[in-house]
């Protein structure tokens, strides 16, 4: 049996492997990638921190997986790091053309204008097929 059909029956019958396994853990996730990033150009943890300006424990905290850094410290990372940060909510990885971008544009829109109360969204959506960003702010 190899793992991808071990993972699947455990999957099918095991209640809190399956509860575990689809657990989404946002401080672990980052953690692994700021090391996978740093890991490929060769960086260690002192040499990151000396060109972010920061300590070398700051870095070791980023990647343990029990710290969440805030955005503007990634942000440094990633331009050290020569990638790109890119933070988005999950369903706008679904939007793959003009259409569906001016879709979501228009639920938001027209919730708003319905009087559905909705928290203050401020989002910004790029599409793939151009250049262009807009931005909603919907209150």
């Amino acid at each position: 049996m190899n793992l991808q059909t071990h993972k699947q029956k455990l999957l099918e019958k095991n209640f809190e492997f399956r509860e575990e396994y689809y657990s989404y853990d946002l401080a672990f996730e980052i953690s692994q990638m700021i090391l996978e990033a740093r890991s490929r150009l060769g960086v260690t943890q002192k040499q990151l921190a000396e060109l972010i300006n920061t300590k070398q424990s700051g870095i070791s905290r980023s990647e343990s997986g029990t710290y969440l850094p805030s955005l503007s410290f990634l942000n440094k990372i990633s331009k050290v790091l020569k990638t790109k940060l890119i933070v988005k909510f999950d369903f706008m990885s679904d939007l793959s053309s003009e259409a569906e971008t001016s879709s979501v544009k228009r639920k938001f829109v027209s919730a708003e204008l319905e009087g559905i109360p909705t928290r203050h969204l401020d989002f910004s959506i790029s599409n793939k097929t151009n250049s262009k960003l807009e931005n909603y702010n919907l209150i």
